[in-house]
């Protein structure tokens, strides 16, 4: 008969894990605990002649009838790392070639135990290394899976803005199919100015920052576009800048929808701002003030709320056949003299308006520089 104890090194406790017979597997005790917990304490074989008569005996095997019995450390090394018991019911002596005997048998099976408990923990950390090799594989999956069905370009390039790796939403940004993007240089898709724009920003990417910027580009098939992008860097272990990672969309409608807006805005203040002259107009005459002042009035707001340099207010007097400048505004001190107060021939000034003015409104502004002597031919009277 015999029983096997292993040392577990964390609680210092010796565990039966084997035994005939097998009755009494799963026996627990402490260092210097009966024969096999000296042993393990010692490190020393110890026989027993009699374990039944024995003052040493373990309390869990006090109702067993056991003789003689021989324990033997199980060595790793320095280190104890079980015991090995063999027995017998009749009372007696172990000669020293069975001590011997049995101590070489508690070296194999010391290296035995060991290298179970090797393979054993090599077959976890297998199997916990193809546990983390799934989850990562399953990660991976599910990371591409939502990079390839991302709304937004999303790609990778390298220190010199090539693509080392780019989603489908990328490429149709950049006007290509799937899979067309990886390997192209950004320089493609830019102007010179934009792509210097782009090296500027990657400045910013070697030195580690995060930044979110516009940028202009030009689609694989000629057509300007603006995206936003969002960059952050990335770096090897060793520090080593490797390039950027983009996140960006294409945003040029979305700019045309604010500058038409912009454009609306400026639009309704602009006629709001003639809607104020005109009733800054009437309340004027209203209060039978003098028409000249609200003439000029009306020529002040018109320069203001027109957004024009200059300003001049004509008035025909159709018995005569004539026209004379009542008011002028933003003429230059050489011009303002010669226009205010002159007066013209009423056909001579239909033809110009006709041939070099735009018509339809009260002011009328020169397509160009006026040539004095060849389109007015002078004024005919001064006032």
């Amino acid at each position: 008969m015999g029983g096997l104890y292993l040392l577990d090194e964390q609680t210092q406790t010796l565990r039966l894990i084997a035994n005939r017979p097998p009755d009494q597997v799963s026996i627990t005790l402490q260092l210097g605990e009966g024969l096999a917990g000296r042993v393990a304490q010692s490190g020393q074989p110890l026989a027993v002649a009699d374990y039944k008569h024995w003052e040493g005996r373990a309390p869990a095997f006090s109702e067993k009838n056991l003789g003689r019995i021989l324990a033997v450390p199980l060595r790793l090394q320095e280190r104890i790392i079980g015991v090995l018991n063999v027995e017998d019911e009749a009372p007696g002596v172990f000669e020293e070639d069975d001590i011997r005997v049995v101590s070489l048998l508690a070296d194999q099976a010391a290296v035995a135990v060991e290298n179970r408990r090797l393979f054993e923990r090599a077959r976890q950390e297998i199997a916990e290394r193809t546990r983390v090799e799934d989850a990562l594989r399953e990660s991976e999956a599910r990371y591409r899976e939502l990079v390839e069905n991302a709304g937004e370009g999303i790609a990778f390039v390298d220190e010199n803005e090539v693509f080392l790796d780019a989603n489908p939403a990328a490429a149709e940004v950049m006007g290509l199919g799937r899979g067309q993007l990886v390997g192209r240089s950004l320089r493609e898709f830019t102007t010179p100015e934009e792509f210097e724009h782009v090296r500027q920003e990657t400045a910013l990417r070697r030195a580690g920052q995060i930044s979110v910027y516009e940028q202009g580009i030009v689609r694989a098939d000629g057509e300007h576009r603006e995206v936003l992008v969002t960059a952050r860097p990335r770096f090897s272990p060793d520090g080593r800048f490797l390039g950027t990672f983009a996140v960006f969309r294409d945003i040029t409608e979305r700019k045309r929808a604010e500058e038409e807006l912009r454009h609306t805005r400026n639009e309704l203040a602009r006629r709001n701002e003639q809607l104020t002259q005109i009733l800054t107009a009437g309340n004027l005459l209203r209060l039978h003030l003098d028409i000249d002042t609200a003439l000029r009035t009306i020529v002040e707001g018109a320069q203001r709320s027109l957004g024009f340099g200059s300003v001049a207010l004509n008035l025909v007097d159709v018995a005569r056949g004539r026209v004379w400048v009542h008011s002028v505004i933003g003429f230059d001190d050489v011009t303002r003299p010669v226009l205010q107060n002159a007066e013209y021939d009423w056909d001579e000034v239909q033809k110009l308006m006709n041939d070099k003015f735009r018509r339809g409104r009260c002011y009328f502004i020169p397509a160009g520089e006026l040539d004095w002597d060849k389109d007015f031919a002078g004024p005919s009277v001064n006032a």
